[in-house]
């Protein structure tokens, strides 16, 4: 990622096809947070905890992005680059705390049936 302003990012993901694959595929990229310390409930008391990875935002919609609808066989040594912005409303009650340090992005190419959303692989890198 390239950070565009304080508060918004560019992220570009980069698919590299090593093998044909057949079919509809999509791209999903959502946004974590770790190293946040909160208080937890526990069976016999509340302490604080260290939360890890914990879900911020999506970036891509939701259940992803089509990677090149046009083509049903993406051949081996296809490449397919897409770029997205983050921008964090710290005006916003929810996104105000988030630590944009503590970020990470996780990318992940899948299947896009309705009978097989297998997952090919994931990357996850830091924001920042």
């Amino acid at each position: 990622s390239k950070s565009l302003t304080a508060d918004s990012y560019e992220i570009q993901v980069k698919v590299s096809y090593t093998q044909e694959i057949t079919g509809r595929q999509a791209l999903t990229v959502y946004m974590t947070e770790s190293g946040m310390n909160d208080y937890q409930m526990f069976p016999t008391e509340i302490k604080l905890y260290d939360f890890e990875h914990v879900f911020r935002t999506s970036v891509s919609p939701f259940s992803g992005m089509e990677i090149l609808p046009d083509l049903t066989t993406k051949e081996a040594g296809r490449v397919f680059i897409q770029n997205f912005v983050l921008n964090i409303d710290r005006s916003d009650p929810k996104q105000a705390s988030w630590v944009d340090g503590n970020m990470s992005i996780v990318a992940f190419v899948h299947n896009l049936d309705a009978s097989d959303k297998r997952v090919f692989q994931v990357q996850e890198a830091p924001l920042k």
